[in-house]
């Protein structure tokens, strides 16, 4: 029998090698040994690779061109210091209506400031990572100054160094679009490093952004692309918050910040404004492999025709043009949203595999946290004067997932054969990033691409997980 080989970061317990005994584990230390490697640096010169951290929707800290923050949720740094990263902004009118652009100061003071201690280490470490002012701070500074820790570099990538950038964006528009600020900062990394690849580390839909990058030309210039939960399938809650926005008397949180209460209309008009919201819908092939994540009451009906990626949520009842939701007007701009969303749905679209992934492909994600994954459609008893649709959105049953993005979709479940995973229990989707068994994974992976440059595919990925995270081999 040929006996599958699961890479671990600790040796699998003995009641694990009893329950998967068709799996072989290696030990960290066989890893050199047994990849086929090619010398890592043939010029004999010390190689710098630039590693781009690409945040998820709400992720990038936003502001007008003439520097008013408009986003920035997340404004106190978490951890040994204590003071303000830059000033609160959740300004959902500015939001709705105004140009924006990614915010590059990081805010962050090198003394004290007003009597506080300041923090010249968290200074010095944003300084050293260019556009680190894009980030939202407390969702992404532990991996990108984890990453760029030089005592780690020096221990475990063998002669080789990174060196970290980040890469904001306008999260509200088309993926598209944001692919080419992508583009712009690979090009800057190159240049200044003098690399030929990058590696893309991209959470929740950056990680959309970052392969339609690839599909559109870019796959040459990445080494390696590392996918934190990313929706690759699409989530179906993205349909519930675009179908009624935010529950009118729920207090709309992110990261254990409350923001002042708004009202279910005024949240789901200002996101079905957002071309990006639509990208992060059931895919095409999410739709045609589990029809029923859309149900009617009281009993189940045939859904419009899923296999083309816009007809299903330009249906009139099923979808966003119900006129009932801001007029012509919005209407108008949710037809030009879905008319993007199809376009951008079958550039990642793969007949063969269901979607498109570039090689070089790894997978981080959670389960077993209750995720919704199937709503039921109901009438509503009367209609408002400020109704959201005439159902409600009625959740059916959960799902295994990180409580946004089900497995199924942060596995790309039927699009990888060949390609492994390395997945943590119970990190929800918005702490993956900086959760500290995620960056070691994301570390080992990083170490792995360094040292393997053009390293030869091992066997297919076991359908029989362990539950201790474990780095995966490279897809050709």
């Amino acid at each position: 029998m040929n006996r599958q080989r699961q890479w671990l970061f600790e040796a699998p317990s003995t009641s694990e090698l009893a329950s998967n005994s068709n799996l072989e584990y290696y030990s960290n230390t066989e890893w050199q040994t047994e990849w086929e490697l090619q010398e890592s640096n043939p010029t004999g010169g010390r190689t710098t690779i630039p590693v781009i951290i690409v945040p998820g929707i709400m992720g990038t800290r936003l502001e007008t061109p003439d520097g008013r923050m408009v986003w920035n949720p997340l404004p106190r740094i978490k951890g040994s210091c204590s003071i303000g990263f830059g000033e609160f902004a959740a300004n959902f009118n500015r939001l709705n209506n105004s140009a924006l652009i990614p915010r590059e100061q990081h805010n962050i003071p090198r003394g004290s400031l007003r009597g506080i201690v300041g923090c010249p280490t968290e200074f010095a470490q944003a300084n050293a990572i260019p556009h680190f002012g894009n980030l939202i701070f407390n969702s992404y500074y532990r991996l990108a100054f984890d990453l760029n820790n030089r005592v780690w570099q020096a221990g475990m990538l063998a002669g080789q160094s990174i060196k970290v950038y980040a890469c904001g964006y306008d999260w509200r528009q088309d993926n598209a679009d944001s692919a080419r600020r992508l583009d712009d900062i690979v090009k800057q990394a190159l240049a200044e490093t003098g690399a030929e690849q990058v590696i893309l580390v991209a959470h929740s839909m950056g990680g959309l952004v970052s392969r339609y990058y690839c599909k559109m030309g870019g796959a040459s210039k990445v080494m390696g692309l590392i996918l934190l939960g990313s929706p690759t399938h699409g989530a179906p809650q993205a349909y519930r918050m675009l179908k009624e926005g935010i529950s009118l008397f729920m207090d709309f949180k992110l990261g254990g910040i409350v923001f002042p209460e708004r009202t279910r209309f005024q949240l789901m008009q200002m996101m079905r404004r957002f071309p990006s919201a639509y990208q992060l819908l059931p895919s095409r092939h999410y739709c045609l492999s589990q029809p029923d994540w859309l149900q009617f009451a009281p009993g189940k009906t045939p859904l419009p025709d899923a296999s083309k990626a816009v007809a299903l949520y330009s249906d009139p009842y099923v979808g966003f043009l119900d006129g009932l939701n801001g007029g012509p007007k919005l209407d108008l701009s949710v037809k030009g949203a879905l008319a993007r969303r199809q376009r951008f749905d079958e550039a990642l679209f793969d007949p063969s595999t269901g979607c498109y992934m570039p090689r070089n492909t790894f997978l981080i994600f959670s389960k077993d946290i209750d995720t919704e994954a199937k709503y039921r459609l109901e009438k509503r008893g009367s209609l408002g004067s400020k109704v959201l649709s005439p159902f409600n959105v009625v959740p059916l049953s959960n799902a295994p997932g990180d409580a946004t993005v089900p497995e199924f979709s942060a596995t790309a479940a039927s699009c990888l054969a060949t390609t492994r995973f390395a997945f943590q229990n119970k990190v929800k989707h918005g702490d993956l990033p900086n959760d500290p068994d995620v960056i070691k994974a994301v570390k080992t992976i990083i170490q792995t691409l360094l040292i393997a440059r053009t390293p030869t595919q091992i066997a297919q990925a076991p359908t029989t997980r362990s539950t201790r995270p474990f780095a995966v081999p490279i897809r050709r």
